[in-house]
């Protein structure tokens, strides 16, 4: 067979190892001795940085040349950081994690240019197309385009889901984000902060304070539930979660202490309604009771509108609702925000 001379042949004896070094203070250059590969260890104190002047990284010799840096030790969670704008120019200074940062690079003729980066960790796991870990420990992203940014035993379970920071979060729902400590976002694109926080429902909000037992809540949740209504009769209708008769559901042995911000508008805004509904509502096991609401009524267009807010029983959910005595037909499209404060037993 005959090999084009445009496409060089790969000759084994050409292959070289990777160089090796280890360096303990800041100010040094980083040398490649002409290597794909660099397996740096550190053994100096606090994080080390690279020369900020002119040569953080020694130069390349062709142009085109591929550089891979990877760390291999750290010592005693110790860090490595490699300026930008010193010979490099990087998306900004890379830190690697606690061990196995890897930062790959291409040699212009002047400058080494980053191509990618992982700043890694410590037993970190990514399994999946896109997946991303940006540092910390004992991290698992496991779904196509999920990412932990950083913190230690965190969970993504989840397409396009990430965890930000922090200690043995979960993001198990597709758009799901979590951050702080032991919080859960397993609701569709929701988001969960703090401590001891579940955000279990579609486009839920929920913030922790702590808990005050294994399951026994103290949080803090916000819902936007959305409803376009043609009011041709004088029925009351449920705004509820992404466009369904159905609002946020409470958890079995909560009790929610919630207030509701309720707009509405005809076309162009030709009709404007604003309500604002506060109350008390929990479910003890499978029953839920509104214990007591009321409604203030901010503007109205059109007198023969109405809110008010229901336990929905057979759902077990809070159920803000909107009615024209009239019936006159108008299209309202409706947007609910509901904050809440919870207490939750096990």
């Amino acid at each position: 067979m005959l090999i084009p001379m445009d496409r060089p042949m790969i000759d084994a004896r050409n292959i070289k190892d990777a160089a090796t070094q280890t360096i303990s203070g800041d100010g040094y250059t980083l040398q490649h001795n002409n290597r794909p590969a660099v397996l740096l260890t550190i053994t100096g104190p606090g994080l080390i940085r690279t020369s900020s002047a002119t040569t953080a990284i020694a130069d390349g010799m062709t142009t085109g040349q591929l550089l891979k840096i990877i760390v291999v030790d750290e010592g005693n969670y110790n860090g490595v950081l490699i300026k930008d704008n010193a010979n490099t120019k990087l998306s900004s200074d890379w830190k690697s994690g606690w061990r196995y940062g890897t930062l790959l690079l291409v040699w212009d003729g002047s400058d080494w240019l980053e191509l990618d980066r992982d700043s890694a960790g410590c037993a970190n796991s990514l399994v999946g197309q896109g997946t991303r870990n940006l540092g910390g420990a004992a991290n698992t992203a496991s779904e196509n385009y999920s990412a932990v940014l950083s913190g230690q035993n965190n969970t993504v379970s989840a397409q396009k889901a990430a965890t930000l920071a922090g200690v043995a979060n979960t993001a198990s729902a597709e758009g799901a984000v979590a951050e702080g400590e032991h919080n859960t976002a397993s609701g569709w694109a929701s988001h969960v902060m703090g401590q001891y926080a579940s955000a279990d429902q579609k486009f839920e909000f929920a913030q922790g304070g702590d808990r005050f037992a294994a399951g026994s809540l103290a949080q803090y949740r916000r819902f936007v539930c959305r409803k376009e209504i043609t009011h041709s009769d004088a029925n009351w209708y449920t705004i509820g979660i992404d466009s369904s008769s159905v609002g946020p559901v409470i958890s079995e042995d909560s009790a929610w202490t919630f207030r509701a911000e309720v707009i509405g508008a005809t076309q162009d805004c030709g009709k404007v309604f604003s309500y604002l509904v506060n109350g008390c509502i929990e479910r003890i096991g499978n029953t839920t009771t509104l214990h007591a609401h009321n409604v203030t009524v901010i503007h109205e267009d059109d007198a023969d509108f109405d809110c008010q807010a229901v336990a929905d029983d057979t759902n077990e959910a809070l159920s803000i609702q909107v009615q024209d005595a009239t019936s006159g037909s108008d299209v309202v499209r409706w947007v609910v925000t509901i904050h809440v404060t919870e207490v939750r037993y096990t």
